[in-house]
């Protein structure tokens, strides 16, 4: 039986933006968790200043694997936006992470 203390995983897409500042300035990045099932309806963004601490964060905070990061940042830079699926994360997690 489980105990209060576990928490079920669940699985999301992570889509990350480069949001431009109105004055001069480096851009943000902005991310959210998008659960694939629940109820849907508003989830918190997570904003990132700098590509180094967006790395950091999505390497070793959500355990995501280096190759897929660096394609991700990539994409950003590229194309302005980047999409990282199947990212499965503890229910109870998502908040001390700033994505709930």
């Amino acid at each position: 039986m489980p105990t209060s203390s576990t928490s079920p995983l669940t699985r999301a897409s992570i889509p990350v933006t480069v949001c431009l500042q109105r004055r001069a300035g480096p851009p943000l990045y902005s991310m959210f968790y998008a659960p694939y099932d629940g109820p849907g309806g508003m989830v918190p963004d997570r904003q990132i200043a700098e590509p180094d601490q967006l790395r950091e964060f999505l390497g070793n905070s959500l355990h995501i694997n280096q190759g897929t990061v660096e394609s991700a940042v990539r994409n950003l830079e590229e194309r302005g936006s980047a999409t990282i699926p199947n990212v499965e994360l503890k229910s109870r997690d998502l908040r001390p992470l700033g994505l709930a």
